[in-house]
């Protein structure tokens, strides 16, 4: 069974052009072909009637000028010889041949046929048809200029009756050529409309369509909703409507992502990166550093006595107390410095780039002095607490190379330093 999913739009409308294609030559080869019999045999009866007449007029007013129709027989001659198969015969009234006799037998028989007969009793014209000949017979009528020659004669009187007969089949295939090429030149333009609007409907709909998809994809892969509109893309107004609608619902996404995002690798607490957000910035940095022969400096630090705040004076006061530190460390560091809250109340700090000059112990004596000065209200201005640091350093590459080696290098300080502090030791 067809998927109809499976195909794109492109071979669809291919599919449709054909199928158009097919059943329009199939309707043209059954019922166009008697259709256009008939119009053959229509336009071939409008085409004898108007010769005839022209026939009729110029015979009857050569008639008018040459009463003796001597030179009848040459016109007659002349005219037939303007188209093959073409024949023209005059027929006289008793009247005339009472005046001046038969005539020639050629152009003037004496008996006609019986639609002949029928034009000179009913004076009107009449169109007969055979399947070699097309024939259309005129009344020849008499008007006041004829009376001065036939007094024998009343106005309106048949006097004549002329003739034009054409080849049926030289007649049907001239017209058959010019159908035919009119068909050919109809087919071409057809197929060029079709063509026009494949091409109309694959650039404003369908390419739309896929660089829509595209983006779709390429957003979903990457998982950051990020799209822009292609001015390069011709749209028509619904697909450029579609395009704006999607780029703005993927904006709305885009923002929703990076608010999550933010809130997934950052402490509500503090603001600072938390476990999730500061590893891959670790091992980015590590790389960094790894590529350009940099030392890195990881430090961790815990703080002493915030159990006892947060037991005795409240967890409010110990998210204050968390709040202040983060605040209190973070002007003291460089821009560049990572700093994060991995724990409850732990902390780490990354220093990139760390230059050989530069050494931890100074870094470690900054953040002891920023932290010194907090204090924490609890409950009375009278009761105060405050809070002092145990902070482990571990050096890339001097210590480890490796993140969890880092780690466990500085976290085995800080809980040394962290020992030392204790009462007694």
């Amino acid at each position: 069974m067809l998927n109809l999913r499976r195909l794109s739009i492109t071979w669809v409308l291919v599919a449709l052009i054909l199928i158009t294609i097919l059943v329009y030559e199939l309707v043209s080869a059954t019922v166009g072909k008697r259709t256009e019999q008939q119009a053959a045999e229509r336009i071939a009866k409008k085409q004898v009637e108007a010769l005839s007449l022209v026939v009729a007029q110029h015979i009857e007013a050569r008639i008018q000028l040459d009463q003796e129709t001597k030179g009848l027989g040459t016109y007659i001659t002349e005219l037939e010889q303007l188209r093959d198969g073409l024949e023209i015969r005059v027929y006289r009234s008793a009247s005339i041949i009472e005046l001046f006799g038969n005539g020639h037998e050629h152009y003037h028989p004496g008996e006609g046929s019986e639609d002949v007969q029928r034009v000179f009793s009913t004076g009107e014209a009449e169109f007969s048809q055979t399947e070699q000949l097309l024939r259309m017979a005129r009344p020849l009528k008499a008007t006041a200029a004829c009376l001065r020659c036939h007094h024998n004669a009343q106005v309106g009187e048949v006097l004549g009756v002329v003739t034009v007969a054409s080849v049926a089949q030289t007649m049907r295939e001239a017209i058959k050529a010019l159908q035919h090429n009119i068909h050919l030149t109809h087919d071409l333009i057809s197929l060029f409309s079709l063509l026009v609007g494949f091409v109309l409907v694959e650039r404003l709909l369908v390419r739309p369509i896929r660089r829509l998809n595209l983006k779709l994809s390429e957003s979903r892969e990457v998982s950051d909703y990020r799209y822009h509109l292609h001015p390069d893309v011709p749209l028509c107004r619904e697909m450029h409507e579609l395009n704006s609608g999607f780029a703005g619902l993927m904006a709305r996404l885009r923002e929703r992502y990076l608010h999550m995002h933010e809130m997934a690798h950052r402490d509500a607490l503090t603001g600072l990166l938390n476990r999730r957000g500061f590893v891959p910035e670790f091992q980015a940095e590590l790389r960094k550093a790894e590529r350009y022969g940099q030392r890195i400096a990881l430090i961790a630090i815990d703080l002493n006595g915030f159990k006892a705040i947060n037991d005795a004076c409240g967890h409010a006061a110990g998210d204050q107390c968390l709040a202040s530190v983060a605040e209190a460390i973070n002007e003291v560091l460089r821009e560049e410095v990572l700093f994060a809250r991995v724990g409850g109340d732990e902390f780490q700090l990354l220093v990139p780039n760390l230059a050989a000059h530069d050494r931890a112990e100074a870094i470690v004596h900054r953040i002891e002095q920023a932290v010194a000065g907090i204090t924490v209200d609890c409950g009375s201005s009278a009761d105060k607490r405050s809070v002092t640091t145990s902070i482990g350093v571990a050096i890339y590459p001097t210590d480890a190379v490796e993140m969890a080696a880092l780690e466990q290098i500085a976290d085995q300080r800080m809980y040394d330093a962290k020992a030392l502090k204790r009462p007694g030791a």
